[in-house]
């Protein structure tokens, strides 16, 4: 909403306020301070930059500070040694904690888990496609992410190269693995080994350039059996997705044998 001062300045003839229902102040009955002679007009140079002053904080300011604003009683700012009336404002400034609302969006967040290897469901097979081991060395791992989180807001699709190697850091056990469909990278899974022989697949997508063909269920299914496959004795295997991913991600799952063990309701941004 844009907000202003109407109406233009008479620089021959100025009214007896220049605010509508504000009294002149004491001193003259044509609405001038009594630091200038009654009867006669001020500086028209110093009337204007006056005005021009207030017209450009109403329109700018409320702009700047993302609110809506509404005019008030008069205020009074000192020039040289004497008060000059103008017009003044009053700003509804948003609170910050309503500013960062607006980028934030509602999810649910959905875990699920299979807990036998007998519980996957495979899909058919495409051919074609494979899954290989990657270096974590690797500059697909990074770039991979990138492109498969950008469309979903993930966080790995936004992360500064500093935040990269903390990233890293913090998960010296994850391994990765290269998706890969007529030999070109089309996805990565990655899993992390947790205690009570527990597998999370903490990252499995495809690159945007392979999504819709079909691939997502026979790529799961590779993804499922690596996991069962990372040590001898694993006795779980599972992941979490957000209504913010692939709006049939959490169906894939589902057919696939996983079932939900837990929903989380809450806000991404």
């Amino acid at each position: 909403m844009r907000c202003g001062v109407s109406g233009s300045i008479d620089r021959t003839s100025m009214p007896t306020s220049m605010t509508p229902g504000v009294p002149p102040l004491s001193g003259c009955s044509n609405g001038w301070p009594t630091r200038w002679n009654c009867g006669s007009s001020p500086d028209s140079k110093s009337v204007m930059r006056i005005h021009l002053t207030a017209r450009l904080m109403t329109l700018v300011l409320p702009w700047l500070l993302g609110g809506r604003c509404r005019y008030k009683a008069a205020a009074s700012t000192s020039v040289g040694n004497g008060h000059v009336a103008q017009q003044g404002w009053r700003w509804g400034r948003r609170r910050l904690a309503d500013r960062r609302n607006l980028s934030r969006v509602k999810e649910t967040v959905t875990y699920v888990e299979m807990t036998a290897r007998g519980q996957l469901e495979s899909a058919a097979p495409v051919p074609g496609m494979d899954l290989r081991p990657l270096d974590r060395d690797s500059p697909l791992v990074v770039d991979l992410q990138v492109r498969i989180g950008a469309p979903y807001g993930w966080t790995s699709a936004r992360r500064a190269e500093a935040e990269w190697a903390s990233w890293f850091a913090s998960c010296p056990g994850r391994t990765f693995w290269l998706l890969t469909f007529e030999d070109e990278p089309a996805g990565l899974l990655s899993y992390d080994v947790h205690p009570d022989d527990e597998v999370e697949i903490e990252t499995f997508g495809l690159v945007p350039e392979f999504v819709g063909m079909g691939l997502g269920g026979h790529a799961l299914t590779l993804g499922v059996q690596r996991a069962w496959e990372l040590t001898p004795t694993v006795k779980r295997v599972w992941l979490h997705t957000s209504t913010l991913d692939h709006p049939h991600a959490l169906s894939n799952y589902h057919r696939r044998g996983f079932r939900t063990f837990k929903i989380e309701e809450g806000e991404r941004g």
